[in-house]
């Protein structure tokens, strides 16, 4: 049994607070949510043997187990417990039948709620901590008494590994200065199998921070290589692994969009780019590809290109609209933390 607290970044722990408790979110009443026994709440199946089952699975889910060291996914669902006077405790259970999986246990909301587990005690329900244990370890759960709902989000899976990455400050020189070409005798400088192995930890990173795209600098890794996509909303989920990429060459039409970027965190600027790109790039078995690139992917290609180059999107901004981007994030940032202070005195 392992606990981590702050599991998330506290923006991303909002943003999946309030897509589930809300006055809206599709929760359906299940009769026996821990079979044989009578013994009911609310749930919402968000996955089930790697399918999706909900449109809000992305936007819920992907941040969640992205750092999970699970090699797949069996079930996702999220529970929701009403309040009442008293505790209503749930029978010791498992999960599934066989023991060959994990479980984890996210925590929406902070309430007097908690899972227990047999013989090793007590895990508190505390906003954005998760619950890692064996798929063999009997648990039950309560409900809340002071709380109008205690949410949680329940994941089974089967182990993998995973390599924890994390954003590092855009004042960092590795964030600023441009990638040398790559090679695969240069993975084991930090300890990765091959590339395979590198472009799942860089997905699973940018999925946590909530991005379309994610260069190795950006979280203090020498690779020339960038993950752009895994998103439902964009080339019904086309994901890219570019290593070495190039722009061959761009399109003459350009396009004014907003763009935001992880390592600026609530910083959005209006870049103009070229609408196409024809770029050249190996992939993660090491093939060379070429083609072109049109509409989003083509503007996230630039992006992420960019930061191979040493270059940001702040670059392409007057000082003037950089300085207002800068005020209205730190207002955002603020806005966001003052949130997260009143959900949490609640």
């Amino acid at each position: 049994m392992r606990v981590i607290d702050n599991y998330l970044p506290s923006e991303v722990a909002d943003k999946i607070e309030a897509n589930l408790i809300n006055d809206w979110f599709p929760w359906f009443y299940t009769s026996q949510v821990v079979k044989p026994y009578n013994v009911s709440c609310f749930t919402h199946i968000l996955l089930d043997e790697r399918n999706k089952k909900s449109d809000y699975a992305d936007e819920i889910l992907l941040p969640i187990v992205s750092n999970i060291n699970g090699k797949k996914m069996l079930r996702a669902k999220a529970n929701c417990y009403t309040k009442t006077e008293n505790y209503i405790h749930y029978p010791y259970h498992l999960d599934r039948e066989d023991d060959d999986f994990k479980v984890a246990i996210y925590y929406v909301n902070t309430n007097n709620g908690y899972t227990e587990i047999k013989d090793k005690g007590k895990v508190e329900s505390v906003k954005n901590r998760l619950l890692l244990m064996n798929g063999d370890e009997e648990h039950r759960c309560t409900n809340q008494t002071d709380k109008e709902l205690r949410v949680n989000i329940n994941i089974n899976y089967k182990w993998g590994y995973m390599k924890d990455l994390k954003l590092i400050p855009p004042s960092d020189p590795r964030v600023q200065s441009a990638i040398a070409p790559f090679s695969d005798d240069m993975l084991k400088e930090h300890n990765f199998k091959d590339r395979k192995e590198l472009t799942d930890s860089m997905f699973a990173t940018m999925k946590k921070y909530g991005g379309i795209g994610l260069t190795c600098n950006q979280v203090g890794l020498p690779y020339n290589m960038f993950v752009l996509g895994d998103h439902i909303g964009l080339e019904n989920g086309l994901k890219m692994a570019c290593f070495n990429p190039m722009i061959i060459s761009t399109g003459v039409e350009e396009v004014a969009m907003k763009e935001g970027c992880l390592t600026f965190p609530f910083v959005f600027l209006t870049i103009t780019r070229p609408r196409k790109c024809v770029v050249k790039y190996e992939d993660e078995n090491g093939d060379l590809k070429e083609g072109s690139l049109d509409g989003m992917f083509s503007r996230i290609f630039q992006h992420e290109y960019d930061h191979v180059m040493g270059k940001n999107f702040t670059e392409y901004a007057s000082k003037l609209k950089l300085d207002r981007a800068y005020k209205k994030a730190e207002k955002e940032m603020d806005r966001a933390q003052k949130l997260r202070a009143k959900t949490q005195s609640k």
